[in-house]
């Protein structure tokens, strides 16, 4: 869409992608040992360009133009044998970015010219995972995963001045793609019949924790770009669900806290990294007329959060803003008409509670609350 302010208006972004994604699954017996290995590949494919409709010889708009190719071929093999299972999984990542540009200001991560974006890498991210059930209804296990995120086209080749204002990006050609590597410690608990003949309880717990190289964040000299951080950032927490279907009742329970050392970022590119330390959803319901009418509640806490932070290493103040928690009751209705006719009401934010998002930012010179008030919504799905 061209813009209508600043130097940079009447820029054009183009970006025609496609992709695809198949795999497949065999299964068969060494033995004793009942094996399932799932294989496959998927890659995807952007081609960004940009022109200026009121000054052609402006070098492209808000992103040059360029290409991005993301990829990866893969393979996760399971093997049961009596209470053990082992999950090894082996998958090749790849990206290829390629574009140009050029660079009016200084105080980014290039110097003032042209600049080109040439970047061919893949890594081979490994995954095992081990469980053994000495119980039908007991699963403990552990699992040892690596991955890779590619930097996409925006972040490595933004650049321009952001309509109607002094700010401007930068691009940066030599970001590196991040590397995570993280451990997980969980249980699966199944239990069947409890209080009635075909009811079901399923409960998960686990403990994550994540290493994570080159994490990328948003800089600031006196331009805006994304950066690579030195060392290693970990994040890790705890997580737990609990599901209980009796037919006529259901209910459900999440629970996530976790805790990071990652870097402060320069706000500029949107939201702060930040996720709030707790977050509890608990939903309930009942099933009506042969279980084709649901009806339920559900209640969500976030926990304080924040919501502006600065980079040290960078020009500006170092502070933070902490956001307040909040407490969000959503009520829920379906009815299956048919196969394949489902009608849905829903009310979100019952209490009308007054919020702003978690992982959101206020618009500049706007002090309210960002959070959508009470809403009821009315749908109807048809399967064909």
């Amino acid at each position: 869409m061209p813009a209508t302010t600043s130097s940079y208006r009447g820029r054009v972004i183009d970006d025609r992608g496609w992709g695809f994604d198949t795999s497949n699954t065999s299964r068969f017996l060494l033995g004793q040992v009942a094996v399932a290995t799932t294989y496959g590949v998927e890659y995807f494919y952007d081609d960004v360009s940009s022109a200026n409709t009121v000054t052609p010889t402006l070098y492209g708009g808000v992103n040059p133009a360029g290409t991005s190719a993301i990829g990866g071929v893969f393979d996760e093999t399971k093997f049961n044998y009596s209470i053990f299972e082992l999950i090894v999984g082996l998958r090749y990542d790849f990206f290829n970015l390629n574009g140009s540009g050029y660079e009016n200001s200084t105080g980014g991560a290039v110097p003032v010219g042209p600049w080109t974006v040439d970047q061919d890498k893949g890594r081979f991210d490994p995954k095992v995972t081990f469980a053994i059930s000495p119980f039908d209804w007991l699963q403990p296990y552990v699992t040892y995963a690596e991955t890779m995120r590619a930097p996409t086209a925006s972040e490595t080749m933004i650049g321009g001045e952001h309509p109607g204002t002094s700010v401007s990006y930068s691009a940066n050609p030599y970001l590196q793609p991040e590397v995570s590597k993280g451990w997980e410690f969980g249980v699966n608990l199944r239990r069947n019949g409890i209080f009635t003949a075909n009811d079901q309880l399923r409960l998960k717990a686990d403990y994550f924790t994540n290493d994570i190289d080159n994490y990328i964040v948003t800089c600031r000299k006196t331009q805006y770009y994304f950066c690579n951080v030195a060392g290693t950032s970990t994040v890790s927490g705890v997580e737990f669900e609990a599901h209980y279907d009796a037919r006529k009742v259901f209910a459900d329970l999440t629970y996530t806290h976790n805790t990071n050392d990652l870097p402060a970022q320069t706000q500029g590119f949107g939201a702060n990294q930040y996720l709030p330390e707790d977050i509890v959803t608990v939903s309930a319901g009942l099933r009506f007329l042969e279980e084709k009418l649901s009806i339920g509640g559900r209640y969500t806490y976030v926990s304080e959060g924040q919501t502006l932070a600065y980079n040290a290493s960078f020009l500006g103040t170092v502070s933070s803003t902490p956001s307040p928690a909040y407490n969000i009751v959503d009520l829920f209705s379906s009815y299956a008409v048919s196969d394949k006719l489902t009608f849905r009401f829903d009310a979100t934010n019952l209490l009308n509670e007054n919020y702003t998002p978690a992982l959101s930012i206020q618009p500049t010179g706007f002090s309210g609350d960002t959070g959508q008030g009470r809403t009821y919504l009315l749908s109807l799905r048809a399967h064909i």
